[in-house]
């Protein structure tokens, strides 16, 4: 977890019927942990039942847990924002409040609010997310951890607190160990395990782009987009709507974009070299062949087939005479081609994209798109030259 004091501390909690969770990770991130962890705000996700005693216990004015043990370990509770506000009861599709968490439908309501306070909690980069596990159904717990793996920052944590001895735990008179207490309690150990999380947030566009996605439907596109990690699709070029068609996602190209892409994945296709080449030189194109007269033709008969209309067309003759200032002209093409995949496909999208390869020690830069041959789809163009 990334260190840090200028991190704003909030703290979430799953809660059912047992309120205690709160003060004991809070007594452990604010007493025994070095550096300690004070937090700014509080926050938790409950049934109507467990928001009667998190308010009955917790937050009762002048008697509750949370008075005393700012009390007891020198927190000021006015600069620490915990109240009825703070705690939110979960509802049923027909935000209805509900009591407990029992059917499918109940679950996947749940899952739902809880994922959406995830991403909004992590919206800061300000802030620092302590989740706890504990508390509440399983499932509950579950989609919190879910929720965390996907809009998690370094920053955050999933915790789970543990108390001994084992019959303190659930013991509805045990909040925290206090010295106001009896001698049992003064004894207890509490203590809080960090469950490490593959945080997927900054790789997967879906989770960034789409905070209207319900939990399921969130889960199936973002299993998508590991796919095409794991597994490349072919990446089909349509000539019609100037796109690239991969695993059911369309990426646009300008036409200049869409011109250059042809001509790179023609090359790669008619080479004479393995299906599966990693880079040689019939396969690639080197930077300075892209100032050639000949690929510029290439480019421009590529568009008038296509019909594609990209004013930058119409420079391609000054760019192939300006030497180095044209050859950066054509890379921040593929650049501008290699973002649009990647900001569609997250880091599943660098494969599509044309990329610069140096095959052996000293020799020169080439470009290519780094797919098997089979996994290029294009249609045959008229304007493009045999190899």
């Amino acid at each position: 977890m990334t260190k840090g004091l200028h991190f704003r501390n909030v703290f979430l909690f799953v809660c059912g019927r047992t309120p205690q969770i709160v003060t004991e990770t809070l007594f452990f991130f604010v007493v025994r942990r070095r550096p300690p962890v004070r937090p700014h705000e509080i926050h938790i996700l409950t049934t109507t039942e467990g928001r009667t005693l998190i308010l009955e216990q917790l937050l009762q004015p002048g008697t509750g847990q949370f008075a005393r043990f700012c009390q007891e370990y020198g927190l000021d509770q006015t600069h620490i924002l915990f109240s009825p506000r703070t705690v939110e009861v979960l509802t049923n599709r027909r935000g209805v409040a509900l009591k407990d968490i029992r059917t499918d439908a109940d679950n996947r309501a749940a899952a739902d609010q809880i994922v959406a306070k995830v991403r909004a909690l992590t919206a800061d980069p300000h802030t620092r997310l302590f989740a706890s596990l504990a508390g509440g159904r399983k499932t509950m717990g579950l989609y919190l951890g879910f929720a965390l793996q996907f809009y998690g920052r370094p920053q955050d944590c999933l915790t789970h607190v543990l108390i001994s001895p084992p019959e303190l735990e659930n013991n509805p008179h045990f909040f925290y160990p206090s010295a106001a207490s009896a001698l049992w309690s003064q004894r207890a150990t509490v203590t809080v395990a960090e469950v490490p999380l593959i945080l997927l947030g900054h790789k997967l566009p879906v989770l960034q782009e789409r905070a209207d996605l319900r939990f399921a439907d969130l889960v199936a596109q973002s299993q998508r987009e590991v796919n095409l990690l794991a597994m490349p699709a072919p990446v089909v070029i349509d000539p019609v709507k100037r796109r690239l068609q991969i695993g059911g996602t369309d990426v646009l190209l300008s036409g200049l974009e869409f011109a250059l892409y042809v001509m790179v994945a023609h090359r790669k296709q008619q080479a004479a070299c393995a299906s599966d080449c990693r880079g040689c030189e019939a396969c690639t194109i080197e930077a300075a062949d892209f100032l050639k007269l000949e690929t510029v033709h290439s480019l421009e008969a590529i568009a008038a087939e296509i019909g594609v209309r990209d004013p930058r067309l119409q420079e391609l003759r000054w760019w192939a005479k300006e030497d180095e200032e044209g050859r950066r002209r054509f890379l921040q093409v593929c650049a501008r081609i290699k973002r649009k995949l990647t900001d569609t496909l997250g880091e599943a999208g660098r494969r599509y994209a044309i990329v610069s390869l140096r095959m052996q020690p000293g020799r020169t830069v080439r470009y290519t798109i780094p797919l098997d041959k089979g996994l290029v789809r294009l249609p045959a163009l008229a304007t493009l030259p045999a190899r």
